[in-house]
């Protein structure tokens, strides 16, 4: 696949998502009112700030931890 076939291909998807997340936003705005969309706001920021620290490099330390070890340790294999 070229490059620009996958620039299109990458826009040709996000467009429609970017498009559908603006009226979604809107009618909830409209909906929920300033109370209930700062309350939303409130809940949404507390679960991806939630989400953060419980990602935030779980990764690369499970890489890192694995790695150092030379001997698995009894139990673990079963």
């Amino acid at each position: 696949m070229s490059l620009n076939r996958g620039i299109f291909y990458t826009f040709l998807t996000q467009a429609p998502n970017l498009l559908l997340f603006f009226v979604a936003s809107t009618l909830m705005t409209r909906v929920l009112g300033d109370e209930g969309r700062g309350a939303y706001a409130l809940l949404q920021n507390q679960t991806v700030l939630f989400s953060m620290l419980l990602g935030f490099n779980l990764g690369f330390g499970i890489t890192y931890f694995t790695s150092r070890t030379k001997a698995i340790p009894p139990g673990w294999s079963g």
